[in-house]
């Protein structure tokens, strides 16, 4: 009964996480708003908008070849905040709210865990793996986080320098993650991400892998 009651909760979270991706989207009016975008993000979103019989404007959605982009190439502040504002969101409220969801898994693992002779649902998991406990698993889980904290600490602060640098006048945001760490590479490396598109061209990786 258990198992059976959480597939079902697993394929409405589904089902509520693709509806509420494919019902969100950013309708954009003027092309000088996408400054910073590659041309082929620019003219799928206007190829998607002229399909939505928005003919003339664009249309970006959830989607990653979408999302991404944006968050990393637009120079449009604004844009990249509703975009990550969007996808940080998604499905948690309305008619596709996976909260209550995710609360009934929960409480419906635990009642599976105590059927099993166990204290709680992380403790059945670890006894099947190699970490053996919850706590094995959090501490092992902590020697990466800790580190890879700093890092983003590094990161961030690199990013609010170059912020600082160019007069932006406002402190870094996550939205502002993807955009700022091209920005400060290029700045520190001279590299951009865009110059090596054209390598990656679905074509040319087919070739270089046959020779």
């Amino acid at each position: 009964r258990v198992n059976n009651e959480i597939s079902k909760l697993f394929m409405q979270f589904t089902k509520n996480l693709l509806k509420a991706t494919n019902d969100f989207s950013i309708v954009v009016y003027d092309k000088a708003d996408l400054a910073g975008l590659p041309e082929s993000v620019v003219a799928t979103a206007a190829e998607t908008a002229k399909a939505r019989g928005l003919e003339g404007l664009y249309v970006f959605t959830l989607h990653g070849p979408s999302r991404l982009p944006v968050l990393q190439y637009a120079d449009n502040r604004g844009l990249r905040e509703a975009m990550w504002k969007g996808y940080t969101s998604l499905a948690s409220t309305g008619d596709t709210n996976n909260i209550p969801v995710i609360e009934k898994i929960i409480k419906l693992r635990a009642e599976k865990a105590r059927l099993m002779g166990f204290d709680n649902f992380a403790q059945m998991m670890t006894s099947r793996v190699m970490a053996g406990t919850p706590e094995a698993a959090e501490d092992l889980l902590m020697k990466v986080y800790e580190p890879a904290k700093a890092k983003v600490k590094e990161e961030v602060a690199d990013m609010q320098a170059y912020v600082d640098k160019t007069g932006g006048g406002f402190k870094i945001a996550p939205w502002d993650y993807y955009y700022y760490s091209g920005k400060v590479k290029n700045d520190k490396f001279g590299f951009s991400e865009t110059e090596l598109q054209p390598y990656f061209e679905l074509s040319n990786v087919l070739n270089g892998l046959r020779y």
